[in-house]
């Protein structure tokens, strides 16, 4: 195996596929890294696998992405599916986790095209069996033909709920509501940005179309809803919440919850890129420039990693980085790197003009991503309650790093992907400073489980050469 590289991407979603595509045409030496069995990311997931019927069901906006799955495969792009990166060094190495072994691979430059992850939902019984994210559902859909039975009940705002709850109707799943936690006053606030959406008006169709599915089927939609909690003993029995100042329930099996969709900043961070915090939508994005590239030289990120703006606005934004990453390397001049890049930049601004639109209209809410319980459970993996926490900040542990040496919080499996972008937000209303202010957690090597028997077969490239 080849063991070093001009360009290492990270994630076979839209992103890092156009990304290799360009970067390979332009005669770089590449290679797509993919932590999953098959190519396309979570919006084409399992693309080349699914049945022909959930095809059908999941649309032209997942089949399109067999265009670009193609373009990559006919690359020469090199490819690693099944495989984990667990540490970096940038400019330098890249550590690898594939089975059993680690190994590492060198690289010039590294493409992070890491995707959006769904937002925590922090509600009271969010961990019970039978409470799952809606997005969860749709994977499962695509990966294993899998699709919920029983009393189905959507809580949360956003397209991609809709749109998971429109498949679910077409695989024939009987949905008892949907709870709208999205607020009227932040349609008001979405109209001076209508006329940026219109230029887009491809996606506002498909809005109106989900939204008659969901009324054509009799599903009822409960807007302006909130205070919502999962209740059961051992599992999910009821969905409680107010609406309209009176508080209701909804006998339930499956509730899925939805706030959004967030970048996955992990990568960025264990990198040591420059973070900032996004106000509008509540969560960290690193810096980037024009051309996807963070504040360290060699690391540039693309796709929902950066923000969230869709898989066309990925695929395009690959492409820009690809081209740059082949301009660094003295394989394009600047006016062909510029002149290879402007048709993809024309094509993402076009593209992101919907954004303020839809992103006003589906502010997150806080009274579902901020828990107020004291009983909530914060961190999953290690079962840390909101009170803990509360305890620790009160006697003097105010930084995420702090609160995770004292509750433990950020320490399972999922090394505070899920706990940290709560966590911070706890701290920044319960000590009236900003986000920004309290910061986030110190991410460190390995950023994904490893055990001591796989650290100890790790391959340098030296050795893996020594082996071919």
């Amino acid at each position: 195996m080849q063991t070093n590289y001009d360009l290492v991407v990270i994630g076979a979603g839209p992103g890092g596929l156009a990304a290799a595509v360009s970067a390979r045409s332009a005669g770089l030496s590449v290679l797509l890294l993919n932590e999953q069995a098959h190519l396309g990311g979570q919006i084409y997931h399992s693309l080349e696998t699914i049945s022909e019927q959930n095809k059908a069901i999941l649309g032209k906006d997942f089949q399109y992405g067999e265009q670009l799955i193609s373009e990559f495969k006919t690359s020469g792009a090199l490819y690693r599916p099944n495989t984990n990166v667990v540490s970096m060094e940038p400019g330098k190495s890249v550590c690898c986790l594939s089975g059993e072994k680690t190994f590492e691979v060198l690289a010039k430059q590294v493409i992070v095209s890491a995707g959006a992850m769904e937002r925590p939902v922090p509600v009271p019984g969010w961990t019970l069996p039978g409470v799952m994210g809606a997005a969860s559902v749709d994977i499962l859909l695509k990966q294993s033909d899998v699709i919920p039975s029983g009393r189905v009940v959507f809580a949360g705002a956003g397209p991609l709920m809709l749109n998971v709850a429109c498949h679910l109707i077409d695989c024939g799943v009987k949905i008892e509501a949907i709870i709208d936690t999205s607020q009227f006053k932040n349609m008001l606030a979405a109209i001076p940005h209508g006329l940026g959406a219109l230029s887009n008006s491809g996606l506002i169709i498909k809005g109106l179309i989900m939204l008659a599915k969901i009324r054509k089927a009799g599903i009822p939609i409960i807007k302006g809803a909130g205070k919502i909690r999962a209740e059961g003993s051992d599992r999910l029995e009821s969905v409680r919440f107010e609406h309209k100042g009176v508080s209701k329930e909804l006998t339930a099996d499956l509730l899925l919850l939805h706030e959004g969709v967030i970048p996955n900043t992990q990568m960025s961070r264990l990198t040591g890129c420059d973070h900032e915090w996004y106000t509008p939508h509540q969560y960290w994005k690193p810096l980037i420039d024009k051309w996807g590239k963070s504040s360290v030289d060699s690391i540039a990120l693309v796709g929902d990693c950066t923000g969230i703006f869709g898989a066309k606005a990925a695929e395009y934004s690959g492409h820009i980085a690809g081209v740059n990453a082949a301009f660094k390397n003295g394989n394009l001049s600047r006016t062909q790197r510029d002149k290879a890049a402007e048709p993809y930049f024309n094509s993402r601004k076009k593209e992101i003009k919907i954004r303020p639109f839809i992103d006003t209209i589906y502010l997150p809410n806080s009274d579902m991503i901020i828990p107020e319980d004291p009983d909530t459970i914060v961190c999953r993996c290690e079962e840390v309650r909101l009170s803990e926490i509360l305890e620790a900040v009160d006697t003097g542990y105010t930084k995420p790093s702090t609160i995770k040496n004292r509750t433990r919080s950020g320490m399972g499996r999922c090394q505070g992907r899920m706990c940290g972008p709560i966590v911070t937000q706890i701290l920044a209303r319960h000590l009236s400073l900003t986000p920004e202010q309290i910061g986030y957690y110190h991410i460190r090597s390995m950023i994904k489980p490893v055990t001591l028997s796989q650290l100890g077969n790790m391959e340098t490239p030296q050795e893996q050469q020594v082996k071919e």
